[in-house]
């Protein structure tokens, strides 16, 4: 009698497994594959923000080193000053803005590069070199800030310190010109803006003998203020005792050497530039 054929539904039940299993590791390597493609697309998204924000920062660095930035008291022309002065503080506003825009645009592509971990894994070392670009990047702008906010208090205090410059030199024409009165009100603006000047001239990067100079400048104002009200008044004692209280106070003011008020701002400057300058190469490498 013959033996009788082998199961086949066991051979089929194997066939199904191995087929299973084979459908198994298709779809995982599909899925691993989009994942993958996934991952890499999306951390490429993130590196070109990186990239554009480092470069949004990195061209303004020409405008930004071209800026005015030579602090000068010596002027002989009033009028120009005051012009010159108020377009520093306008050049200095508007680096402010857009060192204030590059740091949102630096802000929000930094973030991104933090963001989805679990999918950008592929491309961690990348994301970590860009993060450490931005990182860079915040330390330039932080220094550029900086700068930018004192360039602008120094153009607030040239635009106070002109005016008055102004107040003398309408005050001189007018009184060669025998227009008394016009020279009166004239002199009667110097203490005021005098006065501001003194107020603005107590920031870091101004020297202490620029302090020391202004608030004399302001006393010899106020001294002429008043000795052209006795005058006025025809007070000639007082007229007299004031006038010898002006030369002695002009005289203690031309004591006040500010020959290095320049050299010493820009010291003030220095390491700030300096990490602007590295930080912003750092950014800008790799």
């Amino acid at each position: 009698m013959a033996a009788p054929p082998p199961p086949a539904r066991r051979s089929s039940q194997r066939l199904g497994t191995i087929l299973t299993a084979l459908a198994v590791v298709a779809l995982l390597l599909v899925l691993g594959a989009g994942y993958g493609i996934a991952g890499y697309v999306t951390a490429g998204n993130k590196l070109t923000a990186a990239n554009r924000a480092i470069d949004a920062a990195n061209s303004h660095r020409s405008a930004f080193d071209n800026a005015p930035s030579t602090f000068d008291l010596q002027r002989s022309d009033a009028k120009a000053f005051v012009s010159d002065a108020a377009a520093w503080v306008r050049s200095w506003t508007s680096q402010s803005t857009s060192i204030a825009s590059d740091e949102a645009t630096l802000n929000a592509a930094g973030g991104k590069l933090r963001d989805q971990q679990w999918l950008t894994v592929i491309r961690k070392g990348s994301l970590d070199s860009a993060s450490s670009r931005i990182d860079h990047a915040h330390k330039a702008l932080d220094a550029a800030k900086t700068i930018a906010g004192k360039r602008q208090a120094e153009g607030k205090f040239l635009v106070a310190y002109a005016t008055f410059l102004n107040d003398i030199e309408t005050f001189v024409t007018k009184e060669q010109g025998g227009d008394s009165l016009g020279a009166l009100a004239a002199a009667a603006q110097l203490p005021a803006d005098a006065d501001k000047a003194v107020s603005l001239s107590g920031d870091p990067q101004f020297p202490s003998e620029l302090g020391a100079y202004m608030r004399s400048v302001a006393t010899v104002a106020k001294d002429l203020v008043d000795y052209l009200n006795a005058v006025t008044k025809g007070d000639s004692a007082t007229a007299k005792s004031l006038q010898t209280k002006t030369n002695t106070d002009i005289n203690a003011g031309k004591g006040i050497d500010i020959s290095q008020v320049s050299t010493k701002v820009d010291e003030f400057y220095k390491p700030y530039i300096d990490t602007y300058h590295k930080e912003l190469s750092l950014a800008a490498s790799g």
